[in-house]
């Protein structure tokens, strides 16, 4: 993992609030590993995720990012049969 990776996760990892003392190979596993979708529209970044944790990130949905244009983040619980 490189050091850029590792601050990453940190910083992810302190924005959560049950999760700032998991050590970056845990943010990975927990939240990045698993596989998604992600799709870009005009105003919007949706995120299409299997995952236990989607309940923890959908507080930080309706929020606008100025690293990522000021577009919102969504997302939303993937399916399948």
């Amino acid at each position: 993992m490189s050091i850029t990776a590792h601050n990453l996760y940190r910083l992810f990892a302190k924005e959560l609030e049950r999760y700032g003392s998991y050590s970056d190979q845990s943010i990975y596993e927990k939240f990045i590993k698993n596989s998604g979708e992600v799709s870009v529209e005009n105003d919007t970044i949706k995120v299409l995720k299997k995952n236990t944790s989607l309940r923890l990130l959908q507080n930080y949905t309706d929020q606008k990012y100025s690293y990522f244009g000021n577009k919102k983040i969504i997302f939303i619980g993937a399916s399948s049969t």
